[in-house]
């Protein structure tokens, strides 16, 4: 190997080098790529495959070129390397790269953007080429953007995962929002991996017919109805979990934090603001009009949602006009204040920071104060061009003169490396456990120092006609999502696995 493994990647490499389905439910930052990376060669070298097709989130896939795969494949295993991107397809010297991927006598890999599966015909025109000219190690990087299996990018990589020779699906949090993703994660592995199929084969004497079928038997919904008295369906809750795990564990491999001995910490505190009284005026008002027609029937779940998202925009010092104007609320920002003091205390005490807020408005809020505080600060977030995104993440990791990165979780908080930031300061939060999770692990590394996780939270104000504010509803529903998919893929996976061999959890480590 070109880089000495930990532990727990030899024991995954070891012992299961030569299956041909795999999942890795790794803590993140635990070093799944180079655990893939290895695999890859050392089949490679057996003759079994000739290339990798990575699936990846936007930008992830260009840092497993630009990064991971240097960075790892073995000396003696000739290797080449590509990213698709859209824009580069269209220039000259694309093709031909491309063409002496295919042609290449060696370990060639490809990779792509989850979101390439569906909305750009010319690139699955370039996968299928891939697929038909290689033998393949597949890998869905983060296989939890596959937890849907309607969805035409899940339909489209179950497609292709059957015309490869191995397969790979690896996410530190692949069922954080829903036990039920589990099956057309697996489903990547091998059609009826865990009993559940479509075709009419019985694979389980109790269930016969895909996911329908998988959901009978794992989730309780109760019937539902509109104001105009239309009957919907709404999950209660989830049941036989135990025999889930009992399906996923022939194929899981699960690394905790606990099982890496130089894992840094995650250190959370949180700094406490009072909203300003303008803040809380346009607040009250959204939320009474709110409780009105959640009262009288007429407050649809789509239309709660967004009054949702409209207190939480306020709370960060915006509003979107019913035109579909931003507007910055007039007078002070507390939350805004306390983050610029929290950045300045991170910065002069440990060094870089990053920076998450869930709207694009507040990020330009974010960097023009901290830039008036005389701080040198890059965006990653959405609307951003790929090489305006590589150039932010380069000058953070590699420019001393950088103080801090301020972007979106579901732009850059999943699968990149910042491991130069020491803080990490949270001014807004989305619903998605697994972007909260992820973006918590930008900075760490094995042998780093502990990282600071700074919240900045709506004191919990309180009236007799509300409970508390938006924050407080968030951050607790994010904590119920993580500690179902804590029992569902980490620790609670763990406990089976030790439980299922006659061991003591406390013996088990990464298996």
């Amino acid at each position: 190997m070109k880089t000495k493994p930990y532990k727990h990647q030899l024991k995954e490499f070891v012992e299961h080098r030569d299956d041909e389905a795999r999942a890795l439910f790794w803590s993140m930052r635990t070093g799944k790529t180079k655990t893939i990376i290895d695999l890859g060669c050392y089949n490679f070298q057996k003759g079994r495959v000739d290339g990798g097709l990575v699936s990846a989130p936007n930008g992830v896939h260009e840092n497993w070129v630009r990064r991971e795969i240097p960075a790892h494949s073995w000396d003696d295993v000739p290797c080449m390397a590509m990213a698709w991107s859209a824009k580069r397809s269209r220039r000259p010297g694309f093709d031909e790269e491309f063409e002496a991927l295919l042609a290449f006598e060696g370990m060639a890999w490809f990779s792509f953007n989850v979101e390439a599966l569906t909305v750009d015909a010319r690139a699955r025109k370039y996968i299928a080429r891939f697929i038909n000219a290689r033998d393949l190690l597949f890998v869905a990087d983060e296989c939890d953007d596959y937890g849907t299996p309607s969805s035409q990018r899940t339909k489209a990589a179950r497609a292709l995962t059957k015309k490869t020779a191995m397969r790979r699906i690896m996410s530190g949090t692949p069922l954080e929002d829903s036990p039920l993703s589990a099956y057309s994660e697996f489903e990547l592995l091998r059609p009826g991996a865990l009993g559940f199929v479509s075709t009419g084969e019985v694979a389980d004497r109790s269930y016969v017919s895909g996911f329908t079928h998988f959901k009978e038997k794992y989730a309780d919904y109760k019937e539902a109805r509109t104001a105009n008295g239309h009957k919907y369906p709404v999950l209660k809750g989830y049941k036989n979990l135990d025999d889930l795990k009992a399906r996923m564990a022939p194929f899981t491999s699960v690394v905790l934090r606990s099982d890496c001995e130089d894992m840094p910490k995650l250190v959370s505190t949180q700094r406490f603001y009072e909203p300003s009284a303008y803040q809380m005026e346009r607040y009250l008002e959204l939320y009474d009009n709110a409780i009105i027609q959640l009262k009288s029937g007429e407050l649809t779940t789509f239309e709660g949602g967004a009054r949702v998202l409209k207190m939480q925009q306020v709370l960060g010092g915006f509003f979107i006009s019913p035109d579909g104007d931003v507007e910055r609320l007039e007078g002070p920002n507390p939350r805004l204040d306390a983050l610029a003091e929290e950045a300045a205390f991170a910065l002069s005490t440990r060094g870089k920071f990053i920076v998450w807020a869930r709207f694009r408005e507040e990020i330009a809020m974010i960097v023009e104060r901290l830039r008036e505080d005389g701080m040198d600060v890059v965006e990653y977030r959405g609307g951003m061009s790929r090489n305006a995104k590589l150039e932010a993440l380069d000058r953070f990791m590699d420019d001393d003169a950088v103080d801090g990165l301020v972007g979106q979780p579901a732009a850059g908080g999943r699968g990149l490396n910042m491991s130069r930031g020491k803080s990490i300061l949270w001014y807004s939060y989305g619903p998605r456990a697994r972007d909260r999770l992820q973006a918590n692990e930008r900075a760490t590394v094995s042998g780093g120092e502990d990282i600071d996780l700074i919240d900045i939270v709506a004191t919990n104000w309180m009236e007799d006609r509300i409970a508390g504010l938006i924050d407080w509803h968030v951050l607790e529903s994010l904590e119920s999502k993580h500690t179902r998919g804590e029992d569902m893929s980490r620790s609670g996976m763990v406990s089976y696995l030790a439980w299922a061999a006659g061991l003591p959890s406390s013996k088990t480590g990464a298996g």
